[in-house]
């Protein structure tokens, strides 16, 4: 005879009355949303790490994983942090626990460099599928231009630069790389930050010249999925859904931070922070589980902004 642990495990998702078949697919895990009387999908929004927990028939599930935003560039002129990046696709989830792991957005450190690895956005990770966190924005007063690209694997996009006329780092798919900076050496002596890369189709935008000043460059926009759009959760945060929007977009750049005002870097659409401009004004963070990079400084001061955390969620049919 079996032992009996042997044959319970043997039996674990079955019905007996059912002549030993599976029972109907269930899962349970993170937080379960979506429209009401629902599109036909049932939603698992895990906003925090968690588990996945699936018993009985394996069923086809679609996820999105968003990992984590890069922060914003510091000093005059920093650049924007890149978006998370962002894997979509589907898979067959079987009788087991998944674990879940959200990545957390970068956060700036004191001093002016990007070169410390908390910099960056973490990867979120769910179903075996890692998705890399968006890259750091460089900053201004350091001539090497220390920004960080995305963070493996399938990084997420680069940090815009803060004072190089080169682009910034390659985000590496599905990144964007984030955009250069307005040269040091500029006519007006002005420094703008290029916007951070997002996960949609282009880059972070460069620092431009202008007549008699300079324009920090504005953030990519983040990557549409439409089966995730912001109306379809409506316990989510407003700021979330406005971010996400009908279009479900995810893991855009942050915008890029001026030496002076009037020339700040938009953050791109799907939840990347605005930069800042002058000593004294705030630079927003990217929006929390958006996965969207921070917004780039523009003064000396402890301001710093965030890149936004990541989101995994998983759908599957309800028929």
């Amino acid at each position: 005879m079996a032992p009996l642990f042997t044959a319970n495990w043997f039996n674990f998702g079955r019905n007996p009355s059912a002549g030993g078949a599976l029972d109907p697919f269930s899962a349970s895990g993170g937080n379960i949303d979506g429209v009401a009387p629902g599109n036909g999908y049932t939603y698992h929004v895990f906003t925090e790490p968690g588990n996945f927990v699936c018993t009985g028939t394996p069923k086809s599930v679609e996820y999105l994983l968003v990992a984590g935003g890069g922060a914003g560039g510091r000093e005059e002129g920093g650049g924007g942090g890149g978006g998370g990046g962002v894997i979509n696709g589907t898979t067959t989830a079987t009788a087991q626990s998944y674990p879940i792991v959200v990545g957390e957005g970068g956060v700036s450190g004191t001093g002016g460099g990007q070169s410390n690895d908390t910099h960056r956005g973490d990867p979120s990770t769910g179903l075996g599928i890692v998705s890399g966190g968006g890259g750091s924005g460089g900053a201004q007063h350091n001539v090497h231009d220390d920004y960080q690209d995305g963070k493996p694997p399938g990084g997420g996009g680069g940090g815009g630069t803060g004072r190089s006329q080169t682009a910034g780092g390659d985000g590496s798919s599905p990144g964007r790389p984030g955009g250069a900076a307005v040269p040091s050496n500029n006519p007006h002596n002005i420094d703008a930050g290029g916007g951070g890369g997002g996960a949609g189709a282009a880059p972070g935008g460069n620092g431009e010249w202008a007549p008699t000043d300079t324009n920090a460059g504005n953030g990519g926009a983040g990557a549409p999925f439409p089966a995730f759009a912001g109306p379809l959760f409506p316990t989510m945060p407003n700021d979330w859904k406005s971010e996400v929007g009908p279009n479900g977009l995810y893991g855009a750049g942050g915008g890029g931070g001026a030496e002076l005002c009037g020339t700040i870097g938009d953050g791109g659409s799907g939840g990347g922070g605005r930069g800042s401009c002058g000593s004294s004004a705030q630079g927003q963070s990217g929006v929390t589980n958006t996965g969207g990079g921070g917004g780039g400084m523009g003064g000396h001061p402890g301001e710093f902004t965030t890149g936004g955390d990541g989101i995994v969620i998983i759908r599957y049919s309800t028929s």
